[in-house]
């Protein structure tokens, strides 16, 4: 008997990795794909670089939120593929492309339309009409950007993350050519080539969305389950169930990500050497978080199967080996910044930078912080994803606007500025916003999973 049951443990240990292993590679890859155009932009002019800093960074935000409200449709395929009603996928499939269509056009709108706020700000009104051309070359990707989302969701909740891997992966050298010939090879103005590197992110948007697409409609796998009993016909009712459970997601990510805008905000304050520290610590720690975050969406998978069958012995198990898996990747996380944290950052500058000694000195207490606020973020994240398989997304919602608003921010500006801590009190208040909403919706995963009755 303790034989099986530790080859059961095993067993969704395994399942859970090689279901992570290629989303987390996904988003690696993804955030390279970031890097590239960073680096490229910075090779026109330094308003180049400044405005694709920050349209990234607007971009980013709407990307997490249309994560969040797609990762609905992985849950229900999941539920359906757990219960073998597989005439239902594509039904999901399909409701889930209407309403990339109609997100779509909400979100080119506000590409076409949002830059011209900055030109109102004398901060930005020297990068604004960067922004602006940058903006609306990329809104052409949109489209295929949400497409692509619901079909990598749609793969995912088939246990076949790493075909979305390997078409991003293929996109990063189509990427590197067009936006090397772009910058180094044509001989025409400054806002031309940031206009033709937005449309370069286009194409690649498209180019995911229909590798994806191909692999979907070749794949003698995926084909017959895609196709079956396939209707184009508006269904209302599955739009709305899918948006009931993506758009509390949605919002769970969003606060997250505000709250983090707001930790950079405020470490302005404190002047230079402090925010490029707060930088360097988040920028390793948003690469370190995507290890939790895979764990996290790989259990989402496994427990919306198991839920769509009521299996609430398998539930347990998944939530259980998940969580200790997560926990394991923040202690070794955690580790690393304790052990390396100084070599780490000084990769970021130049030692022989006026200010280096400090930034360092400084990153590296800030990463110790970050490496903690790891350990909640991981447990966060892989509760959230357990309840969101498990079709419960409405209270941790409110968990992260009391935790991450409400305490994290206020916490900030009380350990920051009151206080006196300066930037670390930034870092210690963001890590207790999460380490609250972290208490909260791990009790809640846990009773949710060991006492079904839990509404």
């Amino acid at each position: 008997m303790p034989n099986k049951m530790l080859k059961d443990e095993q067993s969704i240990i395994k399942q859970i990795i090689l279901l992570a292993i290629p989303i987390i590679g996904t988003f690696l890859s993804q955030k390279l794909i970031q890097v590239i155009t960073t680096f490229m932009l910075g090779h026109i002019n330094t308003n180049a670089l400044a405005a694709g800093g920050l349209f990234i960074t607007f971009y980013t935000l709407i990307i997490v939120i249309s994560i969040g409200i797609f990762n609905a449709v992985n849950v229900f395929i999941a539920r359906v593929i757990g219960t073998n009603q597989l005439n239902l996928i594509s039904k999901y499939v399909i409701q889930g492309c209407y309403i990339a269509i109609a997100l779509s056009i909400l979100i080119i709108l506000g590409l076409w339309y949002a830059p011209h706020i900055l030109f109102s700000i004398p901060e930005y009104y020297n990068i604004a009409p960067q922004v602006l051309i940058l903006s609306k070359a990329s809104s052409f990707g949109v489209p295929g950007t949400l497409f692509y989302l619901v079909f990598k969701e749609t793969l995912t909740a088939l246990k076949l993350p790493k075909i979305n891997f390997y078409v991003v992966i293929l996109s990063i050298p189509i990427l590197i050519i067009m936006d090397y010939f772009i910058i180094f090879i044509l001989k025409i103005d400054d806002n031309m080539k940031i206009m033709l590197v937005g449309f370069a992110n286009a194409i690649i948007e498209w180019f995911l969305f229909i590798g994806i697409l191909c692999y979907c409609f070749i794949s003698n796998k995926v084909k017959p389950i895609i196709l079956k009993d396939i209707t184009f016909q508006l269904c209302l009712p599955t739009i709305k169930n899918i948006l009931r459970l993506g758009i509390p997601t949605a919002m769970i990510f969003m606060l997250d990500v505000g709250m983090v805008l707001a930790a950079s905000i405020l470490t302005g304050y404190f002047g230079a050497v402090s925010l490029s520290a707060y930088q360097i610590s988040l920028q390793l720690g948003t690469i370190a978080y995507m290890f939790p975050m895979g764990i996290s969406l790989a259990v989402t998978t496994l427990i919306s199967h198991q839920f769509g069958t009521n299996n609430f012995t398998e539930i347990r198990k998944i939530f259980k080996n998940g969580i200790n898996l997560g926990l394991i990747i923040a202690i070794v996380i955690l580790l690393i910044y304790i052990f390396f944290g100084s070599y780490i950052a000084s990769i970021f500058m130049d030692s022989n930078e006026a200010n280096f000694n400090a930034v360092i000195h400084y990153a590296t207490i800030f990463l110790i912080v970050a490496g903690a606020t790891q350990l909640f973020d991981s447990i966060l994240a892989i509760s959230n994803s357990t309840l969101r398989g498990l079709g419960d997304v409405m209270i941790p919602m409110y968990y992260c606007i009391l935790c991450y608003w409400l305490i994290g921010v206020s916490s900030m500006f009380i350990l920051g500025f009151l206080l006196k801590l300066n930037a670390l009190g930034i870092w210690l208040g963001l890590c207790l916003g999460i380490g609250c909403a972290c208490i909260l919706t791990f009790i809640r995963a846990y009773k949710r999973c060991f006492s079904v009755t839990l509404t």
